[in-house]
């Protein structure tokens, strides 16, 4: 009769993927294998006469199933490498989902050769995600400046204005999981520019070593930071990178850069460099620790290389107020006072969240005092006919965190970058970016650097305003 069912479902025009139908039988003998647990750690063998779902459970790790209970689908597991063909003994995963090898119901299925690697967010720890394997692209930040955005990173953009004219304030808000599709899915976002962020980095610490500094008192930070970003980066993205604990030893796997590292949490001897240094190295955006002493909170360790116009080898050892003092207007209505109070209060496991932005011409990650002489320059090259290729809305999602051995505050700054070629493919955007740059008061248009292309660049995107009112909020309508 299901078959039957099914068979009328298809040749009704349904697609496979909208029929569903259980089965509870028993698992199919079959040869002996084995199977390595990526989240736990652990090797299992799994015998002639089990499942794969018996094995693991023999071995004391908690695995997902409800089929005991009389639902289908909670077992799914997804498969890093199989060294021969997976047996499907389900009927839950389609056809195409069978034939990718990526997913296994481990409660029946079994493998034909003598290892597999699985990860499931219930083997382990963590939060899977199998959907969310992304492509990394190939591009650079300097030169040619080959970056660009593909069209859903493009709608996936943290666009920062919620309003028609701009308003200067704090926009503090908590740091905790948005909608699917943005960056605020997971809490330390991962993106298609991962790859070539990273190897830019290395570029850049190449040439100047003193983009990366910490003081020796924050060492305790340094693993707090560490830890911290290997959970997210697991949890978020667990087809990219698996995080495995047994105490104090860790191993740490970062498939995009093909790192697989075994150390001893707290002893950096294990590490082939400082623990801040290590995990920045694997992690997209600008990183600080501020330390909290004397009511105030000082800039003593940092991995900036991606930064807006600051230099970390100038405010490392300033407090709050100092590393802030070029800032207009802000001082004058008591922002930063109010700022100061607010962290330093914040709570651990409540992060918070702001936007900052500013206008870059090129793709230019590194934007630096100390380069000035590289970028500076290019702001006198915007024209009306390349101003839609070469104009950049750069925007600094940033997510202050309480860490929790150390007291510190890590301080996350993420870069995002868009040219107005890009931007106006989302109307909305498109209508409301021009009339906030209107709306500029002249100091932080002299702040921001934009004083020499902010008219070319509001002309130019003026014939894509046709006046009509724009929806409330952030988000492409």
């Amino acid at each position: 009769m299901i078959d039957g069912v099914l068979k009328a479902g298809l040749n009704a025009g349904w697609p496979e993927q909208n029929l569903h139908s259980e089965r509870f039988l028993s698992s199919l003998p079959g040869k002996p294998f084995a199977i390595e647990l990526l989240r736990s750690g652990k090797t299992v063998k799994v015998g002639h006469h089990e499942s794969m779902l018996e094995a693991i459970e023999a071995a004391g790790v908690d695995a997902p199933f409800l089929c005991r209970g009389g639902a289908c689908g909670q077992c799914e597991t997804g498969v890093v490498t199989c060294d021969g063909k997976l047996l499907h003994h389900d009927v839950y995963l389609t056809s195409e989902e069978k034939a990718s090898g990526r997913k296994v119901m481990i409660c029946v299925s079994a493998s034909r050769e003598t290892r597999c690697i699985l990860i499931s967010s219930g083997i382990g720890s963590g939060t899977r995600r199998p959907d969310m394997a992304i492509v990394f692209k190939q591009e650079t930040f300097r030169n040619d400046f080959s970056y660009r955005n593909s069209p859903e990173n493009i709608r996936r953009f943290p666009f920062p204005f919620d309003r028609d004219e701009y308003m200067y304030s704090v926009n503090m808000e908590p740091h905790v999981h948005g909608r699917a599709g943005t960056v605020y899915e997971s809490l330390i976002d991962v993106d298609e520019h991962y790859v070539a962020e990273m190897h830019d980095r290395a570029l850049v610490l190449k040439e100047d070593p003193l983009r990366y500094q910490a003081l020796p008192h924050m060492i305790s930070a340094q693993w707090d930071t560490l830890e911290l970003l290997m959970e997210e980066q697991a949890a978020g993205y667990p087809d990219h990178f698996t995080l495995i604990r047994n105490g104090d030893q860790w191993r740490w796997i970062n498939r995009p850069l093909g790192i697989d590292d075994s150390f001893t949490f707290g002893d950096a001897s294990t590490l082939p460099y400082e623990p801040f240094e290590y995990i920045t190295r694997q992690a997209q955006g600008d990183f600080c620790i501020v330390d909290q002493r004397d009511s105030n909170l000082w800039m003593d360790a940092g991995m900036v290389t991606t930064q807006a116009d600051w230099s970390l080898d100038f405010d490392i050892g300033m407090n709050f107020m100092e590393w802030h003092g070029p800032v207009p207007l802000a001082h004058q209505i008591g922002v930063f006072d109010r700022a100061l109070k607010f962290l330093l209060n914040l709570q651990q496991g409540k992060p918070t969240r702001r936007f900052n932005w500013t206008m870059t011409i090129n793709p230019r990650l590194d934007t630096s005092p100390e380069n000035y002489h590289k970028w500076g320059p290019d702001r006198t090259t915007v024209t009306p006919e390349n101003v839609g290729e070469k104009v950049h809305l750069r925007v600094e999602l940033q997510s202050l965190w309480r860490l929790p051995r150390s007291n510190a505050i890590l301080f996350v700054i993420r870069c995002y970058l868009m040219n107005m070629e890009e931007l106006v493919t989302v109307p909305k955007w498109a209508r409301r970016f021009p009339r906030v740059l209107k709306t500029l008061p002249p100091e932080l248009i002299d702040y921001k650097g934009l004083t020499r292309f902010r008219e070319t660049t509001i002309d130019w995107l003026s014939k894509y305003d046709d006046g009509a009112p724009t929806s409330p909020g952030i988000y492409p309508d």
